[in-house]
């Protein structure tokens, strides 16, 4: 065999190597699956007087205000409570510590 003939037959193989390898890399592909949270998203606005459930996905500690009709709203920040069932959109007192914890 010419050394021609080996170059040639060399170079092929490299070119089909290199093609085969970047076609495995691109159906191997897969999106990095995002980190885990370390905490829940908020899900209430809490204020002095009061909470209220959030509408938007907030993360805690972010700024938000509760609406007081007809036209007040009052400042808060954003926590993570796990309340059940039906609750006013609007600002939602604070309830006082049961008698036995006084």
């Amino acid at each position: 065999m010419s050394w021609r003939r080996r170059a040639g037959v060399l170079a092929l193989i490299v070119v089909a190597g290199v093609a085969a390898g970047s076609t495995a890399r691109a159906q191997n592909f897969a999106p990095t699956p995002p980190p885990p949270r370390s905490s829940p998203t908020a899900n209430i606005c809490n204020t002095p007087w009061g909470w209220c459930p959030l509408a938007a996905v907030l993360m805690p500690g972010t700024p938000c205000q509760c609406f007081v009709p007809p036209a007040t709203a009052l400042p808060g920040v954003a926590n993570y409570w796990p309340y059940q069932g039906p609750v006013s959109p609007y600002l939602n007192p604070h309830v006082a510590p049961p008698s036995t914890i006084r």
